[in-house]
């Protein structure tokens, strides 16, 4: 079967690749279409003032093409017409400046060298005036690469960044205007070859090249970057409050990113909205509880799929020859979770029983090696398992999660310090590979090391958070979704999206799970610097929240985008916040992550919970797993269901001790 599948895999990889390449194709030329029908109709010798007028129309297009080979790179994706046209949307006035500037520059050269070849100053001035186009076109072309890479960053900044990447890496820059000038002579010569099969490909050397020489800009979990090109990204020196300030302390903490004072910054959402009221938590607990209790009855025989289907659960498909509703896939400890935190708040043996029968499930599961090719064991046996250990000494639960977590182990590379993420260690692209949600997976380790007193897996545990602290941080805070390691040398490569807006965005749940899960792994170290990335990650989250304190999907989103929300990563950021502040000594930012962890439970239980909708089987809606699979969006899913019961057994008991 594996001999079968390599050759399927590789003729699959073959032709995406093909299919990309050809649909990129065929969308730029659409996309610049006044500009091809310019150039092909009509002579350009004579109709040159309107190319150069249409001519900036081709930015959003190369921008397009360039976030298509981004997604592309980074984990294989083609849905080349959705992420076309999705980038085109939002990149095009920033590229379409680009464009026009551009255009403008070089009609303005292009005017001056025809003007001065007949004169004595044209021997002096024209070699100026060539390298100042060939420096125009170096620029523009770096300016759109950084456009999709740093969307955040402003088009005069970025600018100013390529300029000067473009003189430093001269090399880089000579190797790119050649494939340029290789692409326009094939389009001007052979249209038909030149824009029906070469444009792509040759335009992915372009962006590859230009994105390497916009290393220094793109990379800031890597070394640090050069003084000027700090300046040139409008970033200045600043010492950071309480950080060590001496030449051996890591760079990245002592470079912030240097911007006006934003109005909204005096008042950020959770200063808005007032503490819920208990009576309104209660009532919220209340339903959710009611919901729990009736599904004990509904998930007798099955367990539900990951997320609901127009608002109910029904059960997971079969898979790899599993029948409906058989226990794999990463969320099914979601619902154990649900029934041993019922069964602590209300005492009702009715919960307990329904937990433990699962229980012989997950150790089945682990017994048998089902669907345990994933860095999700840490959710998976911690709740289902780790949590009736911690609640009624149960030694087959304590065995299962123990032989859990030598799996998650196996998945542990040295060189790296990472444990890898889901698929087949020995797989080229996956290899290698970590994703933020892994923090949450951490506690598994630490467990195992406290009962059986092996320090390895708290080593792992360790070494592994503080990769991510490292590199998953982006320099503002923000995080990217996943990052891949060279599994050999264990050098850090690049940051990535599996389902954010785009690599270079911030995906709200992934940011979500940053606030939590450096905070658990700081309950476990007291490594104060796990406690700072889970603060990093909670100002990001708690600037980019919309009115009504749900985040969008993807924090790149405002209130008026129309974009979805996911009731999922606010739940989950409430359990995070409320865990950090725990750990905070008395003050304004503890007292931000309170008040904000209220508001936005306040309006989960308001606004989006079930408590009000008895034909839903699930807790919380309008939540999201993957908008760019488009999968369970606007949906409710069993994680958002289990972290908004645990952000109300927090709210109603205090001492409650974590699973985690």
């Amino acid at each position: 079967m594996s001999i079968l599948r390599a050759p399927y895999e590789m003729y699959t990889q073959v032709f995406g690749t093909v299919y990309v390449a050809l649909m990129t194709n065929l969308l730029l030329v659409v996309a610049c279409l006044p500009f091809v029908t310019g150039l092909v109709a009509t002579d350009p010798a004579r109709s040159w003032p309107l190319l150069a007028v249409v001519a900036p129309l081709c930015a959003p297009a190369l921008a397009a093409a360039f976030a298509v080979f981004a997604t592309f790179s980074a984990d294989g994706t083609t849905t080349v017409v959705r992420t076309f046209g999705r980038a085109w949307c939002r990149h095009l006035r920033r590229s379409l400046m680009i464009g026009a500037l551009a255009a403008g520059a070089l009609v303005v050269l292009g005017v001056d060298v025809r003007a001065l070849s007949q004169s004595r100053l044209g021997a002096l001035a024209i070699p100026v005036f060539v390298t100042l186009a060939v420096l125009v076109l170096a620029t523009a072309t770096l300016g759109l690469v950084g456009v999709v890479e740093r969307p955040e960053a402003r088009v005069r900044d970025l600018l100013r960044a390529a300029l000067y990447l473009a003189v430093r890496r001269w090399y880089l820059t000579a190797v790119s205007l050649l494939v340029l000038g290789l692409l326009a002579t094939l389009v001007a010569t052979r249209p038909a070859l030149g824009l029906g099969l070469a444009a792509a490909p040759l335009l992915y050397v372009v962006w590859a090249n230009s994105r390497f020489a916009l290393r220094p800009a793109l990379e800031p979990a890597g070394d640090a970057p050069l003084p000027a090109m700090r300046e040139a990204l409008g970033l200045e020196f600043v010492p950071s409050p309480g950080r060590c300030q001496t030449p051996g302390c890591d760079s990245r903490d002592r470079y912030h990113r240097h911007t006006m004072p934003r109005k909204e910054d005096s008042m950020t959402p959770t200063d808005e909205q007032p503490t819920p009221a208990p009576s309104a938590i209660q009532h919220a607990l209340s339903a959710a509880l009611a919901t729990v209790e009736q599904n004990i009855v509904t998930f007798r025989d099955w367990y539900p799929d990951d997320t609901t289907v127009e608002g109910v659960y029904y059960p997971r498909a079969s898979k790899g020859g599993l029948p409906e509703g058989s226990n794999f896939g990463w969320t099914t400890s979601f619902w154990p979770g649900m029934l041993w935190l019922s069964y602590e708040l209300t005492g009702d043996d009715a919960y307990r029983r329904a937990g433990d029968l699962l229980v012989q499930d997950f150790a089945e599961r682990v017994e048998r090696g089902i669907d345990l090719n994933t860095h999700d064991l840490g959710f998976l046996y911690t709740l289902a398992c780790v949590a009736p250990w911690r609640l009624t000494g149960d030694d087959r639960a304590e065995k299962a999660a123990l032989a859990a977590t030598e799996h998650l182990m196996a998945r542990y590379l040295e060189p790296a310090g990472i444990i890898q993420a889901w698929g087949d260690l020995h797989h080229a692209e996956q290899r290698g590979r970590t994703i933020i949600d892994s923090l949450m997976n951490m506690p598994l380790l630490y467990w195992a090391s406290e009962v059986t007193g092996d320090p390895r897996f708290a080593q792992a545990a360790h070494r592994h958070t503080a990769q991510l602290r490292d590199h998953i941080v982006r320099l503002g805070g923000s995080t990217f979704h996943t990052y891949y390691w060279d599994a050999v040398t264990g050098k850090p490569l690049r940051g990535a999206t599996e389902q954010g807006e785009s690599d270079v965005s911030c995906w709200a749940r992934g940011q979500a799970w940053g606030i939590y899960g450096f905070a658990l792994n700081f309950r476990y170290t007291s490594d104060e610097s796990f406690l700072r990335a889970a603060e990093r990650c909670a100002d990001y989250f708690l600037d980019h929240l919309p009115a009504d304190h749900v985040a969008f999907w993807d924090l790149v989103f405002t209130d008026g985008s129309g974009a979805e929300r996911d009731s999922s990563a606010a739940a989950i950021a409430v359990c995070g916040l409320d865990e950090l502040a725990s750990w905070l000594p008395d003050g304004p930012r503890r007292q931000r992550y309170r008040a904000a962890a209220q508001a936005i439970l306040a309006s989960l239980a308001a606004s989006y919970s079930t408590a009000d909708n008895p034909e839903s089987n699930a807790l919380l809606l309008h939540g999201v797993y993957d908008i760019p699979k488009s999968v369970g969006v606007d949906e409710g899913n069993l994680w958002g269901d289990y972290f908004y019961l645990e952000a109300l057994t927090r709210a109603i008991k205090p001492d409650w001790k974590l699973y985690w």
